[in-house]
C-alpha cells in the first residue's frame, strides 16, 4: 500500500548541522527534518525549497519527515545528471592549458592565476551556500561569475558539484556556462602564436615617440 505524501516548505536549515524544519502546507507545526532522509545525491537543502515527504515517527514519538525530495524532483534527477558532465569541460580545458604553455611558450604565471582563481572561486562559492542555509549574508552572483570569468571557474565547477549550489537556478547557469566560454575563448586567442604576430604587428605600425 503506497504511503500518502505531504507537500511542504523548508522554513529552517542548519547546513553545519544537517536537520531543519518543514511547515507542511496548511499546517502550524513544523516537522523535523534530517539530511538523511533526502535522497544520495540531491541538493543540499536551502530555505524556503519546496518538498514532497512522508511523515513518520522519530524514537521519542514526534513526528519526522522522510523519503523528501524536492517538489520537482523528475528536474532535479536530470539536472544532476546533466551537472555530472561539468566536470568533462574542466578535462577538455587541461590539454589546451598544457599546449599554451609548453608548445605555444604563454608563461607559467597563468596557470598560477588560474589555480589562484579557482581556490577563491571555490570558497566564495562555499561560504555563500553557508550563508543560503543559515540566512547569513550572500554573496552577490555577480561576484560569482565575475571570478568565473577572470579564471576561477574551474573551481566554481568543483564547488557547485561539491555543495551542491546554483545547480537548479537555470538563469544563473546559462550565465555561467556563457562567461567559461568567454574565458577559454579568451585564452584560447592570447596565448596562441597568432595574438604574439597580431600584437607585434600592432607595434610595428604605431611609432612611439623618442
Amino acid at each position: 500500500m503506497a504511503v500518502a505524501r505531504t507537500t511542504g516548505e523548508l522554513v529552517t536549515w542548519r547546513d553545519d548541522r544537517g536537520f531543519g524544519f518543514i511547515r507542511p502546507d496548511g499546517a502550524v507545526e513544523n516537522l523535523f527534518v534530517h539530511i538523511s532522509a533526502f535522497p544520495p545525491g540531491a541538493d543540499r537543502p536551502v530555505i524556503g525549497d519546496r518538498l514532497t515527504f512522508e511523515v513518520s515517527a522519530r524514537n521519542d514519538g514526534t513526528p519526522q519527515a522522510r523519503q523528501v525530495h524536492p517538489a520537482d524532483w523528475s528536474a532535479t534527477r536530470a539536472a544532476g545528471a546533466a551537472g555530472r558532465l561539468d566536470y568533462l569541460v574542466i578535462l577538455a580545458f587541461l590539454p589546451l592549458a598544457a599546449l599554451a604553455v609548453l608548445h605555444w611558450t604563454a608563461p607559467w604565471l597563468i596557470v598560477a592565476v588560474y589555480v589562484a582563481a579557482s581556490i577563491l572561486s571555490f570558497l566564495m562559492y562555499r561560504t555563500d551556500k553557508r550563508a543560503a542555509g543559515s540566512g547569513g549574508w550572500r554573496i552577490p552572483e555577480g561576484s560569482l561569475l565575475l571570478i568565473g570569468v577572470a579564471g576561477g571557474w574551474p573551481g566554481s565547477i568543483i564547488a557547485m558539484r561539491r555543495y551542491r549550489h546554483k545547480t537548479r537556478k537555470i538563469e544563473f547557469r546559462r550565465l555561467f556556462w556563457a562567461t567559461v566560454f568567454v574565458n577559454i575563448l579568451a585564452f584560447a586567442f592570447i596565448t596562441s602564436p597568432l595574438f604574439s604576430t597580431l600584437l607585434a604587428a600592432v607595434f610595428g605600425l604605431v611609432q612611439l615617440p623618442r
